[in-house]
């Protein structure tokens, strides 16, 4: 099993959820460093060390992708994130709701942004299933 972070349209209930079906979801975590940007656009995460006076953790799921689907899974997600073009698959350590430190991969944004744009409280929270699927 190979863990990812997700903090936007993967995750739990988010509109792209239905594409890890294969998946293990295994709960809530927190990345210490990085910080969301609300660009109405799509979630992005950062670094966030450049911003010392923001809350630097962003919030979101872990999910556990089995060794037999991961391929697959993998170029799933590497094409919605457009890795390589808006963002970029690194792995990095998170934090479970319950104190343990895992690894696990997610995709940082890498095109500009300013600090307005943070959110504060690290969770990006919308879209929802609303019906509109990816």
């Amino acid at each position: 099993m190979t863990n990812f972070f997700f903090y936007g349209i993967f995750k739990q209930y988010g509109v792209a959820d239905h594409l890890l079906q294969d998946c293990t979801y295994v709960g809530s975590a927190t990345a210490p460093g990085f910080v969301i940007l609300d660009h109405n656009g799509p979630a992005a995460m950062v670094p966030g060390s450049t911003w010392p006076s923001i809350n630097n953790v962003a919030k979101g799921d872990v999910v556990a992708v089995p060794d037999e689907h991961f391929a697959d899974i993998l170029r799933r997600l590497d094409r919605v994130e457009s890795n390589g073009k808006n963002y970029i698959r690194v792995k990095i350590e998170v934090i479970m709701d319950g104190g343990e430190q895992v690894e696990a991969y997610t995709y940082l944004w890498i095109e500009h942004y300013q600090e307005k744009e943070v959110l504060e409280d690290g969770n990006w929270s919308y879209p929802f299933k609303t019906g509109a699927d990816i």
